[in-house]
């Protein structure tokens, strides 16, 4: 029969594996998000310059 003690030891375990998970899952989302060149204001105090992408075509 499986204990008190037993049973946190392994949610212990769930938890640390789970968390290795999402850590792991974080890192390779990252990789394949664009990453910004920059995300604070420049020296000149100006807003840096976004490119204009969008999924849909305003010209039609």
């Amino acid at each position: 029969m499986i204990n008190l003690a037993q049973l946190k030891e392994q949610e212990q375990l769930n938890r640390e594996l789970i968390e290795q998970s999402l850590q792991f899952i974080d890192l390779s989302l990252e990789m394949y998000e664009p990453q910004s060149k920059q995300m604070n204001y420049d020296s000149n105090k100006q807003a840096p310059q976004r490119q204009q992408t969008s999924m849909f075509d305003s010209k039609a």
